[in-house]
């Protein structure tokens, strides 16, 4: 008997004094446009330092299952997941805007509780193997939810959404153990489904995605120092009505410079909006919509500058535009030199006037922090007290013994054409299922960034096939998997060896992109 109490003491204080999780689920959903197996689960390393994936029990991995206890993907042992950087499972009938690193084909339930195991056995997931959950309050079994969990979603709405943690300054993934106060729910189209309205958009990443950084790498400071940062041109409001464009009330621009305060080159930069006044709003507060920006020439108080307008990444798509979770990619024209730095404009249309608060923080390859951090007036009322918490702590020490320094510019206005890539359709595609291998060509500098498209037409009708979007590193390549409408697949079945047609599109210097298309047989 007393060995039975000293052994439950020594399990009790070891799940009392756990250290605190390192790895997280960040962002998730149960159900898409689809249906209830459009699904994808995202893993965060929350911490400053790498993380080896690893087991004591000698099985393969690190399972992430749901609360009926099936397994649904495995991160293999050895996976090397990088501070800030993620890990994402998919269902097979997922229409996530990114690739999966691992796959499932089972529908997870509606509200149901979810868990990552620092083992792939069954048999041994429990709480001392837990390293995170999240589930909602009608999940019952406790082990899959961290407090009581989430309020339910409504299962009579396919919707492109998500469940995500709040970000904190740097990007760092909010984690209270509370599911119900560490994540917001949001929709391209803010729809009320039961757990809070927001617009936002769907934007897991991958092993191969952009990656934030905990300390600062890049430094943000206003466009023209020589006025405040909420005056013209830093901040400006151009009050032309574009009701079509979701800018009933004009667009607000937010201006900034960002320099690589780094001693490596930056080849893709990205910012992710962690907080935004947006729909729905209250009388009085903003509704802001993110949205492509054009490179344009603007007048500063030291002279014009050509400034590099933000895309805002699609698919998915935003037709009400963007919002939280939405991502802008700043187009570089070539690697961003340590030292050097690039003017860049975010812009968003005005649905309602107001104060309001925006903070995005910095994904990059290799990883990036900063914080862009913004709150106004479009109609020059009060604004918000506080600004967003930015990335904190020292740029990057100079290496012990440095190379000789490079020149240095202070804009990169040199043209770079994108690269033509490699299109290939792999024979394991099905109407149901194209899988098509993008490669990034090594002579390229830089990362190949765009999306790809895919369409076919058997007869009279041109069938679009789907599309996603994409980042690989020079010289990389990887399989996009596009999951064509029920009505193409049927389409596709009953034409005789139908030509799928290809067409990467890479981005460019200065907005501009190139096109990579290939026709290819679709063997039924």
């Amino acid at each position: 008997m007393l060995k039975r109490v000293l052994a439950l003491a020594a399990l009790l204080l070891a799940v009392v004094a756990a250290p605190a999780q390192a790895i997280v689920i960040s962002e998730f959903r149960l159900r898409g446009p689809l249906g209830a197996t459009d699904e994808f689960i995202e893993l965060a390393n929350e911490t400053a330092s790498p993380i080896t994936v690893a087991t004591t029990d000698g099985s393969a991995g690190w399972a992430v299952a749901s609360s009926s206890g099936v397994t649904r993907f495995v991160v293999p042992n050895g996976t090397v997941i990088p501070p800030l950087g993620h890990y994402l499972g998919a269902n097979a009938s997922s229409t996530s805007p990114t690739a999966g690193d691992a796959t499932w084909t089972t529908d997870i339930p509606d509200n149901a509780g979810v868990a990552l195991f620092k083992t792939a056995t069954p048999a041994n997931f429990n709480l001392a193997t837990r390293l995170d959950a999240v589930g909602s309050t009608s999940e019952a079994n406790t082990l899959y939810k961290e407090g009581t969990g989430y309020p339910p979603l409504s299962g009579a709405f396919n919707l492109n959404e998500a469940l995500a943690r709040d970000l904190n300054a740097g990007g760092v993934p909010k984690d209270t153990n509370n599911n119900a106060a560490d994540f917001t729910f949001w929709d391209i189209n803010g729809t009320s489904a039961g757990a809070g309205q927001h617009l936002g958009a769907p934007s897991p990443l991958s092993s191969l995605s952009p990656l934030g950084a905990i300390s600062p790498t890049i430094e943000i400071s206003p466009l023209d120092p020589g006025v405040s940062v909420n005056a013209a041109p830093n901040a400006f409001v151009d009050p032309t009505s574009d009701p079509v464009n979701n800018a009933t009330q004009g667009r607000l621009y937010l201006r900034r410079y960002v320099r690589n305060a780094s001693f490596t080159p930056i080849t893709a930069l990205q910012f992710e909006i962690s907080d935004i006044n947006t729909f729905p709003s209250p009388l009085g507060v903003a509704d802001l919509r993110p949205q492509d920006a054009a490179t344009a020439n603007v007048v500063t108080s030291a002279g014009t500058l050509s400034v590099t307008g933000a895309k805002l990444i699609q698919p998915p798509g935003q037709p009400n535009g963007g919002g939280f979770g939405s991502i802008f990619r700043i187009p570089l024209g070539q690697p961003l030199a340590p030292g050097a730095r690039v003017p860049i404009a975010l812009v968003m249309g005005i649905q309602q006037n107001g104060s309001y608060r925006f903070c995005a923080q910095a994904e990059g390859l290799p990883a990036t922090g900063g914080t862009v951090s913004a709150t106004g007036n479009t109609s020059g009322g009060a604004a918000p007290a506080a600004l967003c918490s930015a990335v904190s702590g020292a740029f990057p020490s100079p290496p012990a013994t440095p190379a000789p320094p490079a020149p240095q510019t202070i804009t990169v206005d040199l043209p770079r054409t994108a690269p033509l890539l490699a299109l290939a359709l792999a024979s394991k595609s099905t109407p149901a299922s194209l899988s098509i291998r993008v490669a990034c060509p090594s002579s390229f500098r830089g990362a190949c960034a765009g999306t790809l498209r895919a369409t076919a037409k058997p007869g009279k009708k041109t069938l679009k096939l789907g599309s996603i979007q994409f980042v690989l590193a020079s010289g990389k390549s990887r399989t996009l998997v596009l999951k064509p409408s029920a009505a193409a697949r049927r389409a596709l079945r009953k034409a005789k060896r139908p030509k799928i047609k290809l067409v990467a599109t890479v981005l460019g210097d200065s907005g501009t992109s190139r096109k990579t298309t290939k026709t290819v047989t679709l063997k039924t």
